[in-house]
């Protein structure tokens, strides 16, 4: 994967702080691109990514399988009654992860369900969980998948911390739509 500013990031995730450089001739590069259009993105995956944000930046970088897993994560979340959930495509703005999945939960309880149910039902489709912050004083519990995290927040945690400001440039995902034409539902 190589980004067109200064930050490049190696096929195994290494990320170079030097300039990125990309010894493909424009030929090949163009018939690559012509292939992966016409052979390796299936119907439903092109479905999927345009029924997306738009996000110039993301390009061909965005993965399909965890753009459909971040909004089934968000639609865990609408089910289990989290408020203000959204999805925010962070593909163009940085290599380090995907996608935040955030909600608002009302209770301990129900932070602890969302987060429980998001964990089984990633792990079920094979995404492991890399770590777990905040369950316990449950105020602002983030579970990391790699490409996905997710962000369950108190009322007041989430307007102290202030995610979706800090990362204002990410577009959203409309993750209702992203799921339809998916062809799973949008809710239970």
């Amino acid at each position: 994967m190589t980004f067109d500013t200064e930050h490049a990031s190696t096929p195994s995730g290494d990320v170079s702080l030097g300039p990125a450089t990309d010894t493909t001739d424009s030929t090949t590069q163009s018939a690559t691109h012509a292939d992966a259009d016409s052979k390796e993105i299936s119907a439903g995956d092109r479905a999927i990514l345009e029924a997306t944000t738009a996000n110039p930046l993301a390009g061909d970088e965005r993965d399909p399988e965890g753009l459909r897993q971040a909004c089934a994560a968000a639609r865990i979340c609408d089910e289990f009654r989290g408020e203000d959930v959204i999805v925010l495509d962070l593909t163009g703005i940085t290599p380090l992860f995907d996608y935040f999945v955030i909600a608002t939960g009302s209770s301990r309880r129900q932070m602890h369900a969302i987060a429980e149910e998001v964990d089984r039902m990633l792990k079920g489709e094979g995404s492991k969980r890399r770590g777990i912050e905040g369950y316990d004083q449950s105020y602002w519990i983030v579970e990391d998948y790699g490409d996905i995290v997710l962000h369950v927040f108190t009322d007041e945690s989430r307007e102290t911390y202030d995610i979706e400001g800090l990362w204002a440039d990410a577009p959203r995902v409309n993750w209702q739509a992203v799921l339809e034409s998916s062809g799973e539902p949008a809710t239970a």
